[in-house]
């Protein structure tokens, strides 16, 4: 060991010193400049137990060894980016100085990124693998060793946020010859975005957001204005986007679109309807004319007029739900309604043309001097009057207005100063009709077997009160415009109330039989002889009531005593007079319903101006019996005294030419001259002569 240090030690102070200067520029295989950002190339010189390195384009070495030879070679290597790029020899002379230019496997290549449209994208950043593994920017100059790249990714700048796009061509060679590098990219040169409207006519005045979606962070590429319907806008990277049409502070649209080669222009279709068609109508289907409605939905709110058919042009109208109103008086009068793509839609509004019809109950007309109003009940705001200057079948109230389906409706009905209807009506169809109590009621008076009772007097209370009417001749009388849906009828006859009646409203003809009777009185002799001329009367009394009729007897005997009133509970007396002859008895109902009574006066003769009674004629007869029975005493002396001289006269020659056969002939024509009679007064008359 030691001999070895000791052999060492010898030698080195046996050697010279070899010095030699040496600077280094480095330059591309063109010459030119390495570059890249701050990079420098890494310069090594080596041998001979010397070893130095350093960094830059340009390097000076002062190489100092222990030799005796005057030219000694030394390994120079270059390094760029971490690559060999340069690897040789140089031979220094002793105590020389020199200068040596190298140019390396590397070379000055420009990277350009290029669109779908072969123009030039700047704001882009590659990814590349290769000799090197780098990130270049698009656009910059960069030095590359020799040898094959790939591109591994590409990014574009947008909107201050890189975002990543494909490659198409992705692999690259660098040679000596290499000036520029382009790579096509997955980018859109041109994109024209179209924003129409749901007809397809450009949107004006709208807003366009478009965000890519293809990067970890949402990138809103885009966020401006629609001029004229169109958008342009320049390298976009492909992928999916988010489009967003504003218009009038809403959002039309939100779609997501795929931007690829193909897609140099592409249509927004937002659902805004350039017209609308709006109709509308009342609960009925019938058109509201000129009408001013507020419509309201979607973010929109519209004002519009309509025509005489009811239909309104709206004016760019998104689809959707909208509430559709109308003012009526100082109310808002509201309906929902969808509009859908089809360009029109109808709306039925809760309201309706309304009318009320007021018609008689029971009757054929209505009285005239009849009013109404239609109210509408919170203020009293008269929507509809009217009124009757003569009698007419209907009374009918319109309001110039439509009516709400809920309002609240009042209806007041007046005849002259009285009030007769006050209720609240629903306009639930477009006519209400409203029966008035009024009624026609035709009544027919009879007596009680049924015949005409003309002139009676009918006294008839309704709820507005008496109202009174007399029978023509028929018995008959029409009770126009009765009131109430009860009525009591009174019938008086001569001053006394024969029949009474409460009638319901529904019958419309009334019979009414009243307790008049029509009485036959038969007046008779006492030997049931007709007294002609004999004066009848009935004297009828009663409640508050008295009063008598008379009848005369005809030739036959009979008087008609005509419509009779004779009510219940009242007393009938019948009196029958004949000059000095009279008689009275009570009537009874069985006399009355029979129609016929016999009235018997003690009555045996009728002269006229004399009337003998039944005793009176007895006592008369007597006197003249007794009168007659001497007349016929006297009579009959005379006659057979006349007899017997007749008889002698005619006889008298045959008694004197044959008495024997002459007396029995004289017998036989006394026997026929006296019819007959009994032998004892023929023998006296025989005797006598």
């Amino acid at each position: 060991m030691l001999t070895l240090i000791a052999a060492l030690l010898a030698a080195s102070t046996t050697a010279g010193t070899f010095t030699s200067q040496i600077r280094i520029r480095v330059f591309d295989a063109a010459g030119r400049k390495l570059t890249y950002s701050e990079h420098k190339p890494l310069v090594k010189l080596e041998g001979h137990g010397y070893a130095r390195e350093c960094s830059g384009h340009e390097c000076s070495f002062n190489v100092q060894v222990a030799s005796n030879e005057t030219a000694l070679s030394f390994n120079l290597t270059v390094y760029w980016l971490g690559v060999k790029v340069y690897r040789g020899a140089v031979t220094l002379n002793n105590g020389s100085s020199r200068t040596v230019d190298v140019r390396v496997n590397a070379t000055n290549v420009k990277l350009l990124g290029i669109d779908d449209g072969g123009g030039r994208v700047d704001s882009c950043r590659l990814k590349l693998e290769g000799a090197v593994k780098l990130t270049l920017e698009c656009g910059t100059t960069v030095s590359l060793p020799f040898g094959l790249y790939k591109v591994r990714s590409a990014e574009l700048l947008v909107a201050e946020h890189y975002v990543p796009v494909e490659v198409e061509d992705d692999e690259f060679e660098i040679t000596s010859d290499s000036r520029e590098v382009k790579i096509r990219l997955g980018v859109a040169n041109s994109v024209t975005l179209r924003v129409v409207k749901a007809d397809g006519s450009p949107l004006a005045n709208g807003t366009l957001k478009l965000t890519f979606l293809g990067s970890k962070e949402l990138v809103r590429v885009y966020d401006g204005p629609i001029e004229g319907g169109v958008v342009k806008l320049r390298d976009l990277p492909y992928g999916e986007y988010l489009a967003e049409v504003y218009w009038s502070g809403l959002r039309l649209l939100s779609e997501s679109i795929e931007l690829g080669p193909s897609s140099a222009t592409i249509t927004l279709t937002t659902s805004l309807m350039p017209r609308v068609e709006l109709h509308l109508l009342d609960a009925d289907g019938y058109p509201l004319a000129n009408t001013v409605v507020y419509i309201e939905g979607a973010g929109l709110r519209m004002t519009a007029l309509t025509d005489e058919g009811g239909w309104a042009s709206l004016r760019d109208v998104l689809p959707g739900f909208y509430n559709v109103s109308i003012k009526w008086l100082n109310e808002t009068i509201s309906a929902p309604i969808y509009i859908g793509g089809s360009g029109s839609a109808a709306v039925r509004m809760p309201l309706r043309t309304f009318k009320v019809v007021l018609t008689p109950k029971r009757a054929s007309d209505l009285p005239s001097g009849l009013r109404a109003e239609l109210l509408y009940e919170p203020g009293g705001y008269v929507l509809a009057q009217s009124s009757l200057d003569s009698p007419s079948p209907r009374l009918t109230l319109a309001p110039q207005i439509p009516i709400p389906i809920k309002a609240a409706l009042k209806l007041v009905v007046y005849w002259g100063d009285r009030l007769l209807v006050e209720k609240a009506v629903d306009p639930y169809s477009r006519v209400r009709y409203v029966n008035l109590s009024f009624v026609d009621l035709g009544v027919e008076v009879v007596d009680a077997t049924g015949h005409p009772l003309p002139g009676a007097a009918l006294r008839i209370e309704d709820a507005l009160g008496v109202r009174e009417a007399v029978t023509d001749q028929y018995g008959r009388v029409l009770l126009k415009h009765l009131y109430g849906e009860r009525f009591e009828v009174e019938v008086t006859w001569r001053g006394v109330p024969v029949a009474r009646k409460s009638v319901a409203a529904s019958e419309e003809e009334l019979t009414l039989k009243t307790y008049v009777y029509n009485l036959e009185v038969v007046v008779r002799g006492a030997l049931g002889q007709p007294v002609a001329g004999a004066l009848v009367g009935v004297s009828i009394s009663g409640p508050n009531f008295s009063l008598e009729v008379n009848a005369t007897a005809g030739s036959d005997g009979l008087a008609e005593v005509k419509w009779l009133p004779a009510p219940p509970g009242s007393t009938l007396i019948l009196r029958v007079i004949k000059g000095r002859v009279e008689l009275a008895r009570p009537l009874t109902l069985a006399d009355l319903e029979e129609g016929v009574v016999e009235a018997r006066l003690d009555l045996l003769m009728d002269y006229g101006w004399l009337q003998l009674r039944v005793g009176e004629f007895i006592a008369l007869v007597a006197a003249a019996a007794l009168s007659i029975a001497a007349v016929a005493l006297v009579y009959r002396a005379l006659r057979t005294r006349l007899a017997a001289r007749k008889v002698l006269s005619e006889y008298r020659l045959e008694w004197e030419a044959a008495p024997s056969s002459f007396w029995d002939r004289l017998r036989a024509s006394i026997r026929a001259m006296l019819g007959g009679e009994e032998e004892e007064e023929e023998g006296e008359f025989f005797e006598e002569l």
